[in-house]
């Protein structure tokens, strides 16, 4: 006999839960998702109860808790009067009508229902779906179009390429499913229009001028030597730790993120970084030399690194990348820079910095280890003030 059971399924954020009615037959369970998020803390099932009575709203929410499964539980005691076949498939359609079905709730019930994917994979897809709920707001199945889709498509193309591609898949592969299962008559995603060609350069990530590299350098420093945090947070100096690193080194964030205190060695007379590289044009063991500015930014003195060289330079906090992409732009907005700062943005300051202060072509692909010198153009930007300075070097002699 299949039985239904009110539990809590986690989110990307770790003190909040989602409350799911889970319906269970032959040891397989499906989730239908109940609209509901509560903290953590705040959902223990006892009885007819789910919400502790500390929680806000607890006596509301407990009723419409109770109401939704004692639905659930005359929803199988129908199918059962009646002699049908108690299919999960036959469940939902009573309890979600599909005329009243948002595609975030579709989508969020067949995501977590999925079992032949990780529980990263699993929130990537999720994050997707609610993308497009933010954009769209609760949108039925039905409502959706090729119109929805094309702009959900040209919005993704300003973002990452990964985050792009996957947060699309989320929808396209939720939006297929519904399709499959009669909740819409025309697949949104046929015939779409092509999307408008963007011009190479506006691809690329936000590049720091001198002046703003030296004013986050020097606020760096005047924290790490005095302790005070000025308009920053705390939570700020680590990331600017690590950004400006990437910006004198020219490291890719997952260089940083694996860069360890034994890969910091001395060789003659100079520290470099001697480990593997994230996409090297050169396979094995790389040897890049480090900066002065970016030596003062390796913590030695570290507690936590003091026991053991095998610990990360860069610490691993928080939600990883989206926590730093996060803290990063708000650094951004504190120093009123108009540029919208990305983890890559630390690789094109290092190319254009280092083309227009005088390093040749050749050094700055080793250092980014471009397999090919016009991706290298891409990253190392030349000014106007520097192009005129190189001719003004040939024909000064002109007029001497």
């Amino acid at each position: 006999m299949p039985t239904v059971k009110i539990v809590s399924r986690p989110t990307t954020n770790k003190n909040q839960v989602v409350i799911y009615l889970r319906f269970t037959s032959n040891r397989k369970s499906h989730f239908v998702s109940l609209k509901q998020k509560v903290k953590s803390n705040d959902f223990k099932p006892n009885g007819d109860s789910y919400i502790v009575r500390t929680a806000p709203n607890a006596a509301i929410l407990n009723g419409l808790l109770r109401n939704e499964k004692t639905r659930a539980e005359n929803i199988l005691l129908k199918l059962r009067f009646e002699n049908k076949l108690i299919t999960f498939e036959n469940f939902k359609e009573l309890f979600r009508p599909k005329a009243d079905i948002s595609f975030k709730s579709f989508a969020d019930d067949f995501y977590n229902s999925l079992t032949d994917i990780t529980e990263s994979t699993r929130r990537l897809y999720l994050s997707g779906i609610k993308y497009f709920y933010r954009k769209y707001g609760d949108l039925s199945i039905a409502d959706i179009d090729r119109n929805h889709i094309h702009e959900l498509r040209i919005d993704l193309s300003t973002k990452g390429k990964t985050t792009s591609q996957n947060y699309l898949l989320a929808v396209k592969r939720a939006y297929k499913k519904a399709v499959e299962e009669k909740y819409s008559n025309k697949d949104a995603f046929t015939n779409l229009p092509a999307l408008p060609k963007q011009n190479k350069d506006e691809k690329s990530a936000p590049s720091l001028t001198l002046e703003q590299l030296k004013k986050l350098y020097k606020d760096y420093l005047f924290y790490k030597n005095s302790g005070e945090l000025g308009a920053y947070k705390k939570r700020h100096f680590p990331v600017l730790r690590q950004f400006l690193f990437g910006c004198f080194t020219g490291l890719r964030y997952s260089d940083l993120a694996d860069l360890e205190y034994r890969h910091i060695i001395k060789e003659d007379g100079i520290w470099i970084i001697h480990k593997k590289i994230v996409k090297a044009k050169k396979k094995g063991m790389q040897k890049l030399p480090i900066p002065s500015a970016a030596y003062e930014l390796i913590n030695w003195d570290s507690k936590e690194n003091s026991n053991s060289f095998n610990r990360p330079v860069f610490k691993r906090k928080g939600n990883g990348y989206s926590a730093f992409l996060d803290n990063l732009k708000q650094i951004a907005q504190l120093n009123n820079f108009e540029v919208s700062l990305t983890t890559h943005s630390a690789r094109h300051t290092f190319g254009t910095t280092s083309r227009n202060e005088g390093a040749s072509m050749d050094d700055i692909q080793k250092m980014l280890t471009h397999s090919d010198k016009r991706m290298t153009e891409r990253y190392a930007k030349v000014k106007p003030k520097t192009m005129f300075n190189e001719i003004e070097k040939v024909f000064d002699k002109m007029i001497e």
